[in-house]
């Protein structure tokens, strides 16, 4: 018995198409997580540019750009037909997180100086809280290519670290005869 083939709508919007999957190659490329999410942002920011790009001439049929929604429909008929499925990460890529010291360098010296630089003369109120931030924030699910036997993603390696925030405020003002305030012990 032959092979019986789908043969629904074809799609108007090729360009969006073959733009989007070149992107997504191109990120997963670079172990990048991709999400069904980002990817309908991404197309809808792409369809947006095409319909404002003046080289690009679109026929009647085309004008869809303009009222492009990237709806449920879309995003699963787009994964079908490029081959994208669902995927668990099997593989972390290992990165350096040396780019974050010179960030916590700065605000230290930053702070450093604001006690420098205050004076006497004036009462200072500081007011602080703390955040843990994490290293990583990642899913451990992407979009990527049906039949791919490993599934990477880039990792600092510290899923599970995390660093304290502690954000100051601080307000100074010139004490008066009419002001009176207690003292914290």
């Amino acid at each position: 018995m032959p092979k019986m083939t789908k043969q629904g709508r074809k799609t108007l919007l090729n360009i969006l198409e073959e733009d989007l999957f070149l992107w997504f190659l191109t990120r997963r490329a670079r172990k990048i997580i991709v999400s069904q999410n980002t990817l309908v942002i991404k197309a809808l920011k792409m369809a947006k540019s095409i319909v404002l790009d003046q080289n690009i001439s679109l026929t009647e049929k085309e004008k869809a750009y303009s009222n492009f929604q990237a709806s449920n429909g879309w995003v699963q008929k787009f994964k079908e037909r490029y081959k994208i499925v669902r995927r668990f990460v099997t593989t972390k890529c290992m990165k350096t997180i040396e780019e974050m010291k010179p960030l916590i360098e700065t605000y230290f010296s930053e702070v450093n100086t604001l006690f420098q630089t205050l004076k006497p003369s004036y009462h200072i109120i500081f007011n602080m809280d703390e955040v843990p931030i994490f290293f990583e924030l990642c899913t451990d699910q992407t979009l990527d290519i049906r039949g791919r036997k490993v599934i990477g993603r880039i990792s600092s390696g510290k899923d599970k670290e995390r660093i304290t925030l502690i954000i100051t405020a601080s307000a100074k003002w010139r004490p008066s005869a009419s002001i009176s305030y207690i003292q914290g012990t």
